[in-house]
């Protein structure tokens, strides 16, 4: 596990376990408020060689959130999300004329967050519209309904035990603005906390831990 996640995990179920108040209570109880978001995601699959962010898929969901603060700038927000994972190379010609092994693996989850969310500050542009920014951070777990790799040759079909692992724990982290009342603009990056396939085949004499890695633009709409 990679210490900088490790250090996210620590740190949200830290937020996690602080008990509310009595007033924070009353202050959240009968103040949910829900929207959707749907974007895009650039991921790669940490511990394959393949690096960058090339595999591009959709993102979407539904979330609800609550202030647990009297102030109003902490917010706790719980999601249900779609999205698509993996990695990718693109096929080019070699200097010597030859093509490159192209490789694509598709993986989509359902994603469960629970974030933590900061109140930055405001900023009120010359139309007198109101952008709010917010930081989050929290854990996700998420489970694994389709997968597929393939490469020049066609689909590539894995044993069962060299298949991703169903569900998967994770860390996210991301800032987002929110424009007036209803729309907001959000960036995040997330990472898987423990491996989602150990290669049990040897290359090079090692035996490989991958994670899933992506970062995300999407667009939210708050009812």
């Amino acid at each position: 596990m990679k210490r900088s996640k490790l250090i996210l995990l620590l740190f949200s179920l830290f937020l996690l376990s602080q008990p509310l108040t009595g007033q924070e209570l009353s202050k959240s109880g009968g103040n949910i408020k829900g929207g959707f978001r749907f974007g895009l995601v650039a991921s790669q699959i940490s511990g394959d060689d393949l690096a960058g962010y090339h595999k591009l898929g959709g993102y979407a969901g539904l979330f609800a959130n609550t202030p647990i603060s009297l102030s109003g700038k902490w917010r706790f927000q719980m999601e249900l999300n779609f999205v698509m994972k993996g990695s990718q190379t693109f096929a080019y010609t070699r200097e010597d004329g030859s093509l490159n092994d192209v490789y694509k693996l598709t993986l989509l989850y359902t994603e469960t967050p629970f974030l933590f969310q900061r109140e930055l500050g405001y900023f009120i542009s010359p139309k007198n519209k109101t952008y709010t920014f917010f930081f989050e951070v929290g854990p996700a777990l998420n489970f694994l309904f389709y997968q597929k790799e393939s490469n020049m040759y066609g689909e590539i079909y894995r044993s069962h035990d060299q298949l991703f692992k169903f569900w998967e724990a994770a860390v996210i982290a991301g800032l987002f603005c929110r424009i007036e009342d209803h729309w907001g603009l959000s960036f995040r990056w997330s990472s898987s906390v423990y491996p989602v396939r150990i290669q049990n085949w040897v290359f090079n004499r090692r035996i490989k831990m991958q994670f899933n890695d992506y970062i995300a633009f999407t667009v939210q709409y708050h009812f």
